[in-house]
């Protein structure tokens, strides 16, 4: 479990369709490291299976066609070719297999002019807690409090949901490179943090 109490399970769940998965590991496309969450309508369909969307303007589908049975990341503007037209384009794809779960995702990268293997890319199963405990700081005590899950549009924070405590602090994850971490920060900082993408932190 991370700081704030998020878990990843490597296992398939007992459906075999885990309703959100964390995708990690990229380098050349950061923006495809995050939360993705699954869309089962008939809209969100595609090849017979649910697809999974990120925040950020991006899906993961099944691609079942013959030396490409496997799952990819693609734009949301792909999603009528994936669905109707039955083309897999891709900015991403993981190994072989109908499992979404798992490692060794490739990435399209821009520099090399080609798919490049991550041996450290990873999609897991995401499940989050409803609170969490912050103990130990001394400096700044008032961090040591009870943290309550908020996971509406006006709390959240990089894709993910923040944890907030009555003296008005909250913690939220900072994605970017060299910083992937959660952090903890005052009220007046959630907009920052949310609409300019701002990392400040008293605590991390």
């Amino acid at each position: 479990a991370s700081l704030g109490g998020l878990e990843t399970k490597d296992s398939e769940s007992l459906s075999g369709i885990p309703d959100r998965v964390m995708l990690q590991g990229f380098k050349s496309q950061t923006l495809l490291n995050t939360i993705y969450t699954k869309r089962d309508g008939l809209l969100y369909t595609v090849n017979g299976k649910a697809t999974y969307w990120a925040d950020e303007g991006f899906f993961m589908y099944w691609c079942p066609f013959t030396g490409f049975e496997r799952w990819q990341i693609a734009s949301d503007a792909e999603l009528p070719k994936a669905r109707d037209s039955k083309i897999c384009n891709w900015n991403a794809f993981g190994p072989s297999g109908e499992f979404v779960l798992g490692s060794g995702w490739s990435e399209w990268d821009a520099a090399a002019n080609s798919a490049v293997g991550r041996a450290d890319s990873k999609v897991s199963a995401y499940e989050s807690m409803d609170s969490l405990t912050a103990a130990g700081f001394i400096s700044q005590a008032h961090l040591n409090a009870v943290y309550t899950r908020k996971d509406d549009l006006e709390h959240m924070v990089n894709s993910e949901a923040t944890y907030w405590s009555d003296a008005f602090c909250f913690m939220y994850w900072c994605p970017f490179t060299g910083f992937e971490r959660w952090q903890i920060t005052c009220e007046s900082e959630l907009q920052n943090a949310r609409d300019k993408k701002m990392c400040s932190f008293n605590a991390f």
